[in-house]
């Protein structure tokens, strides 16, 4: 059993904003996060509403057993998801199965780079395999803001890219649309390689 003793806590709104514990009374939704500090990453999120602890997001450790710890979450709450982290270079890739007690709702891995989730995937329940049609990809500059989203076909490969050059802020006024074929188009705009967004394969 991973001990929680020592971990970094704080709460925090629902859009993520760090609060005091004196205005927890006040909030519809909070966030009670205990934050490892010989990594600076999350190891457990509690969501309350109304007061009532809603759901839990837990982050296994190698040395934990999922198995374990789904039979201790499904008995703190109805509604959790467990997480397990696995390096890989600089990035991170991140499993999440989330669970209503005994039942796996949603099974999804991540690649996350520089702190941001750069691809989603949602995994099928049986098989565990990609779903490519519900993959997504995401590119951040270094200020976070979202300036790629791209959409893939069954078969895996490239379906849309939406190119945001101002991120997110004028919602679709100046965003561009390129496929498979305008692909080169797209790269002639950056000085990075983008061709991780021409596949849904989520490792590098």
């Amino acid at each position: 059993m991973v001990k929680l003793i020592g971990m970094i806590q704080e709460f925090r709104d629902a859009e993520d904003k760090k609060v005091g514990s004196d205005q927890l009374p006040a909030l519809d939704i909070y966030k009670d996060v205990l934050i490892d500090p010989a990594t600076n990453l999350i190891k457990v999120k509690r969501i309350y509403e109304n007061g009532s602890l809603a759901f839990v997001n837990y982050v296994l450790y190698a040395e934990e057993n999922e198995q374990d710890k789904l039979d201790e979450l499904k008995n703190i709450c109805d509604r959790f998801s467990i997480v397990v982290r696995n390096a890989q270079g600089a990035d991170t890739i991140e499993t999440e199965k989330e669970f209503e007690k005994d039942i796996l709702l949603f099974w999804s891995r991540y690649l996350v780079r520089r702190g941001f989730k750069v691809c989603w995937e949602t995994l099928d329940l049986n098989t565990g395999l990609a779903d490519y049609k519900k993959t997504d990809k995401y590119y951040f500059d270094d200020d976070g803001e979202e300036l790629l989203e791209a959409s893939y076909n069954d078969d895996g490969f490239l379906e849309s890219i939406i190119y945001k050059p101002c991120g997110d802020n004028n919602w679709g006024q100046d965003w561009e649309y390129y496929d498979q074929a305008s692909f080169p188009d797209l790269q002639a705009k950056f000085t990075d390689n983008i061709d991780y967004y021409l596949t849904a394969t989520l490792e590098p």
